[in-house]
């Protein structure tokens, strides 16, 4: 029997284990390898605001200060209270 409830879980795993694994490419400084996992979490659920926020991160990095700020802006806008924000 098909359970909804059971793949939305096991999508919800994948997605976050995508994310650890960007978190910790991007502490290595593989910024090429954190991007990729940030927009593959973003391109499954656009509004992430953890991805949006950590995107913006590796753009600010890269010196893209507009674009930095027009990520962020959206994790904010996503999720206020979000600390990293």
């Amino acid at each position: 029997m098909f359970d909804e409830n059971e793949s939305f879980r096991n999508q919800m795993t994948e997605i976050m284990d995508v994310l650890s694994a960007a978190v910790a490419a991007h502490k290595l400084g593989d910024l090429a390898e954190a991007e990729a996992g940030y927009r593959g979490v973003l391109a499954r659920l656009p509004d992430h605001p953890q991805a949006l926020h950590m995107l913006g991160a590796i753009e600010l990095q890269r010196g893209n200060v507009r674009c930095a700020i027009d990520l962020i802006r959206r994790s904010i806008k996503v999720h206020p209270g979000h600390p990293e924000a």
